[in-house]
Order: C-alpha cells, then sequence, then structure tokens
C-alpha cells in the first residue's frame, strides 16, 4: 500500500481518479448505444482525453507516494540516531573592507576541486557561518556570531576559487568596519558624579518634618533640643527655633 503522510492529499487524489474512472464508464456505455458515426467519434475522444487524465494523475499519486516515503526513511533515520559531524575551525582567514561589502577570504589549499553541495554558507543579518563537509577527510568551519555591522543576506554570496572560499558580506549601511566581529566601545560615557549628601541638610529636613507633624508637646521638645544643641555649638549662644521651623 502506497504511503503518503498527508492523508488529506491521498484522499483528495484517489477521489479525483474515481469520479474520472466513472464518467469513463458512463462514456462507455453511452458508445455502447450509439449508432450515429459523429457520436461515436465524438464519445471516443472523450474516453481517450478522460483516460490521459487519469494516467497523469496515477503518476502524480505514485511521486507523491515515493516523496512521502522517503521523507519517512530520512525521518526514521534521525529518530534512530544520525551521526554527529565534528568540525574544525578555520583559523587561516583575512578579510577586507571594500567600502559597500566585506570580502572574507578563508585559504584553503585546492578548496576548489571540491562539490558546492559540500558547502553550506549560511549569512544572516548579524552573523554568518560556513560548514565545509570531506575536505582532505575533514569537516571544516567557519564562524562569526555577531558581525561588527549589519549585512544584507540576500545580496551576500560566496565564491570558490582554487585555493580559498571567498564570502562576499553586502553592508546594510555604509561606514568602515574596524574589525569583523563586533567588539564593544573601550570607551563609555561617565556618570555624572554626584555630590555628596550633606548630612546636616538630612538632619534639618527631618526634624522639620517633625516638628511641622507633631503635636504642641512634640514641637515643645524639639525647638528645646535643637535651641540647646545649638547653644551648646556656639558656645553658650542662645538660638530659637522659630527661625528654623
Amino acid at each position: 500500500e502506497m504511503c503518503i503522510r498527508d492523508r488529506s492529499t491521498w484522499d483528495k487524489m484517489s477521489e479525483k481518479i474515481q469520479e474520472l474512472q466513472l464518467d469513463v464508464e458512463e462514456f462507455k456505455k453511452l458508445l455502447e448505444q450509439a449508432t450515429r458515426t459523429q457520436v461515436k467519434t465524438f464519445l471516443l475522444k472523450q474516453i481517450n482525453e478522460l483516460e490521459g487524465i487519469i494516467a497523469k494523475e496515477k503518476q502524480r499519486l505514485e511521486q507523491e507516494a515515493a516523496k512521502s516515503e522517503q521523507q519517512q526513511a530520512q525521518q526514521n533515520a534521525s529518530n534512530a540516531g544520525a551521526p554527529v559531524k565534528f568540525y574544525e575551525g578555520i583559523s587561516n582567514y583575512s578579510w577586507e573592507d571594500e567600502g559597500d561589502s566585506i570580502k572574507v577570504y578563508l585559504n584553503l589549499p585546492e578548496i576548489g576541486q571540491i562539490n558546492k553541495d559540500q558547502i553550506v554558507c549560511e549569512i544572516k543579518e548579524e552573523s554568518v557561518e560556513v560548514r565545509i563537509h570531506g575536505y582532505k577527510n575533514k569537516n571544516l568551519k567557519f564562524a562569526v556570531r555577531r558581525l561588527c555591522s549589519s549585512v544584507k543576506p540576500g545580496d551576500s554570496t560566496y565564491k570558490l576559487t582554487n585555493n580559498s572560499l571567498r564570502v562576499i558580506l553586502r553592508k546594510k549601511e555604509k561606514g568602515r568596519w574596524d574589525s569583523l566581529e563586533y567588539k564593544e566601545s573601550k570607551f563609555k560615557p561617565e556618570k555624572a558624579k554626584e555630590e555628596p549628601a550633606d548630612p546636616q541638610a538630612g538632619l534639618m529636613n527631618m526634624m522639620k518634618q517633625m516638628y511641622d507633624d507633631g503635636d504642641e508637646d512634640m514641637k515643645r521638645t524639639i525647638a528645646q533640643a535643637w535651641s540647646k544643641s545649638m547653644e551648646d555649638k556656639k558656645g553658650g549662644g542662645a538660638a530659637g527655633a522659630g527661625g528654623l521651623f
């Protein structure tokens, strides 16, 4: 039995084929009853056209079944635990700023001899990753997780030469790159230094608040304490609390 993961697709295609087959059977019954040559010719033409459509639909159905079986096999292999690929980092590279683009050169002798399907180049707005499979029996990887600035993935690409792989990154905005990777600025604006709070002013504000909110006894107690404090500080000079509170 054909295996199609999308049962709705299977049902629709099967239903269409069944309807066409019913039409063919109906035309054949009419053909048996027909006596005029023109009518017979017309019916035969319709039968041939419908049978051609049925053949194409059956072919499509078989292709869908084969595709579904392949996908299922791949899924089964993945579930069974596909082998994990290990990569070596590419350290021999260089780059240059060409105004509207950045060019990265991965220097790999005889890299031009491998097939392009062995190369995966993923360029995103702020990152780039190149994976090379089966280069001299090794898997290699070059990655920049965060580029110096944003690029245009759709306008970026890569090219192979005999001894290097060149990645071309189209800049999103103009401006010279100081490095390939993003770096935090070393020069951060310093915060304005705050003047240390005056403890005496804080104490006065607190006492003023207590004086304003307190009853007559509280106000009298605070006034006496403040007057005594000022007398001690000034060496006996009298000072009332009225001017302060």
